[in-house]
């Protein structure tokens, strides 16, 4: 099933890291359940990591 349109603006962003994360983000994108590359997966990654710190109240959801 293709996934919905982002009604969100879009903002580039470089992210270096070493080659132990990339190989940890490359296994993510073998299950498939978090992205089709590992741009993608390290946005979902984000995001999720995002979404937990404002339901514990570490951060304040933006509108």
């Amino acid at each position: 099933m293709p996934r919905k349109k982002n009604d969100l603006k879009t903002v580039p962003l470089q992210l270096s890291t070493n080659p132990i994360v990339v190989s940890y983000l490359d296994e993510l994108v073998k299950t498939g359940l978090y992205g089709k590359n590992v741009h993608e997966t390290a946005e979902q990654l984000i995001r999720n990591s995002i979404r937990q710190m404002i339901e514990s109240e570490k951060l304040v959801e933006k509108k």
